[in-house]
């Protein structure tokens, strides 16, 4: 999948999904670490980070961006290899996540 439509993708789950987060702020400036702290803070509290098809979305444009412009990454001050690593973590937790035996049920 090429990087533009990665990115179309993710957008519009967002904008679906997370309609109350306003993206806006750092479509107009990605390069600033304020506006993408500020706007993972507010997808965290929108429950973004327990939605698989984000995470599956996401991981979709970093592999997309490393293989075809991974430039764009650097010029907006993304480090790729520490995304791969911070998906890859996140992948683990809730494959551990998912493998942890439930609650004993009451018989």
């Amino acid at each position: 999948m090429a990087v533009a439509d990665a990115y179309s993708a993710l957008i519009a789950h967002l904008q679906a999904r997370f309609p109350d987060v306003d993206l806006g702020p750092l479509r107009a400036a990605p390069h600033s670490r304020l506006r993408q702290e500020s706007l993972a803070k507010e997808l965290a509290r929108a429950g973004a980070d327990r939605d698989p098809e984000l995470s599956q979305l996401g991981w979709t444009l970093v592999a997309a961006v490393a293989r075809d412009d991974p430039q764009a990454a650097t010029d907006v001050g993304v480090d790729l290899e520490d995304l791969k690593r911070r998906f890859l973590n996140v992948q683990l937790v809730g494959a551990r996540v998912a493998d942890a035996p439930g609650e004993p049920s009451e018989q």
